[in-house]
């Protein structure tokens, strides 16, 4: 799962762009919190920990699977808080500095991170306000339905 911040991540319409997953100076790709692990409440409770209030909007998913299919590598990354935490790394670090990545790195990571927002599945939080999830499971490899304990 991936935080969605939509005046970040998402255009107009609502629709990931591949900003949700840049790397921020000097990393080599994002953090994500490991659904089956954590459960979608759970990943909600973090994520509204995490990022400023106002920020949140929902969560987008994709299966390990999918991600490794595109030649990221996704490593389990313990944290303190919590477990469910890992790293998806691309192998393409961004300049510690404002300087721009050459060409080819350039443009190998614009077009991974084309296609992870292509391939993550983003859900709006139906009720942001809400300490539980209660839209559809967030989990890609979940048919897209509503949670049966959710009315």
């Amino acid at each position: 799962m991936r935080v969605v911040k939509p005046k970040y991540h998402c255009d107009r319409a609502n629709i990931l762009t591949k900003r949700a997953f840049l790397p921020g100076r000097g990393a080599s790709g994002v953090s994500v919190l490991r659904h089956t692990i954590l459960g979608s409440d759970e990943c909600k409770r973090i994520a509204t920990g995490i990022i400023a209030p106002g920020d949140y909007g929902g969560l987008a998913g994709a299966t390990v699977g999918v991600v490794s299919g595109l030649g990221v590598l996704v490593v389990d990354h313990p944290v303190e808080a919590f477990d469910g935490h890992a790293e998806m790394e691309y192998g393409i670090r961004r300049p510690a500095n404002d300087e721009p990545l050459d060409a080819e790195s350039n443009l190998k990571l614009n077009t991974l991170l084309s296609q992870l927002a292509g391939r993550f599945v983003y859900h709006a939080d139906p009720d942001v306000a809400s300490p539980m999830w209660k839209g559809p499971c967030p989990c890609a490899a979940c048919p897209p339905r509503t949670r049966p304990d959710v009315p």
